[in-house]
């Protein structure tokens, strides 16, 4: 095994492990000699990501952890809200802020709050950033190439304008928001997870696939741009100038939609969606699951070609709403001809896109511990992509 590879996969098993880990016990983890550890150790000691801890008299390295004040920072941007955190592996603790979006521009705000929890943590020192974002992105350089709800990205440098804003030293690595929530629920979401489809309903409607263990690096854009597939019919516009979107029935966008015109031929209706369903107002519960019949035609799609086990729900509804528009699906899936291969239908918490963000900074650092910071995003195609 070179120092590259035995540097990754020494992160690779303390993230694993989540605590400090012995000498020996990294040896017998990894199957290497004392030579190609030393190695390693050496390399990752002296950037700082990881800390030594003495084997007393004799010296030497006994065991090692993260560093205490190494942490993966970041960033999710979307219509709703931006949020920015920082999570230090040694100690597992995220600290995280967010703001409602209001700016036609919504990377100096997103930039302003990272440097607000940046000033609170001093002495960290940040490893990678990255930025969860809706639109097809070229993850070898941060490059945003198409983003249909925020087109004034479309062709914009999206990491270089983090580094130049932040001064970074460390890699900044932007990928798709999706991404991001399958990245979380990869490492973090208790579950085991097999062959997976996911998709998020928040800013955009999109996809991202688990296939074999690792995350589907996909460069055509159809994941990306799952909300857009016209295969529904009827006038309603899409954001993207056509008719006939996924997106234009069910959605984020969708639902704010149609509860208005709810609200406007109903009276006494609370303000907003989200407060109708926090208060379980039936009519906007109702309109919410119905919807979810919308996601039928592109589900067939998907799962005849990717067979997935399991099906993820990204969205920012109440939990008890994506616990039933989760048993919904299930139930559509297993009647169906073809969703024979999904076994369940799980809904993901709100957060785990900001937190999926910080996350793709784990899996790039398990792959490539040593990168300088000197060529922003171009880390973004290892560890456990494809």
């Amino acid at each position: 095994m070179d120092l590259h590879n035995t540097c990754e996969s020494v992160c690779a098993a303390l993230f694993g492990k989540g605590e400090v880990c012995s000498r020996n016990e990294l040896k017998e983890l990894l199957g290497i000699g004392d030579a190609d550890l030393d190695g390693a150790l050496d390399r990752l000691v002296g950037t700082g990501i990881l800390i030594a801890i003495s084997g007393g008299d004799k010296g030497g390295v006994d065991a090692l952890s993260f560093a205490p004040n190494l942490a993966l920072a970041g960033v999710s941007i979307d219509q709703n809200d931006i949020g920015a955190e920082l999570w230090f592996p040694a100690s597992r603790i995220r600290h995280r802020r967010s703001v409602v979006a209001s700016d036609s521009d919504p990377v100096p705000p997103a930039i302003a709050l990272l440097r607000e929890i940046l000033k609170s943590a001093p002495d960290t020192k940040v490893a990678s950033l990255g930025v969860a974002f809706p639109g097809l992105i070229d993850t070898t350089n941060g490059h945003v190439q198409v983003s249909t709800h925020f087109p004034e990205f479309n062709d914009r440098p999206l990491a270089n304008e983090f580094v130049e804003a932040l001064g970074c030293e460390s890699p900044v690595l932007v990928e798709r928001s999706a991404v991001c929530d399958m990245t979380h629920a990869l490492l973090f979401s208790g579950r085991e997870l097999g062959d997976a489809l996911l998709v998020s309903l928040k800013t955009d409607l999109s996809a991202a696939a688990l296939l074999d263990g690792a995350i589907l690096y996909e460069k055509s854009g159809k994941l990306s741009e799952l909300g857009h597939l016209k295969i529904l019919g009827g006038d309603i516009p899409c954001v993207c100038g056509g008719t006939g979107c996924v997106e234009t029935v069910v959605g984020r966008l969708a639902w704010e939609r149609e509860y208005g015109r709810l609200r406007r031929s109903a009276n006494g209706l609370p303000s907003s969606l989200d407060e109708a369903l926090e208060r379980g107002v039936a009519e906007a519960e109702t309109l919410v699951l119905e919807s979810f019949e919308a996601l039928m035609p592109i589900l067939e799609c998907a799962t005849t070609i990717l067979a997935p086990e399991q099906m993820l729900i990204s969205s920012d509804l109440p939990a008890d709403i994506a616990e039933k528009a989760a048993a919904f699906l299930l139930g559509k899936l297993q009647s169906a001809t073809f969703g024979a291969s999904v076994r369940d239908v799980i809904p993901l918490n709100a957060t785990s896109t900001v937190d999926g963000a910080a996350d793709i900074g784990a899996c790039w650092l398990a792959g490539n511990p040593q990168y300088s910071g000197k060529d922003p995003g171009a880390a973004a195609g290892s560890g456990p992509w494809r």
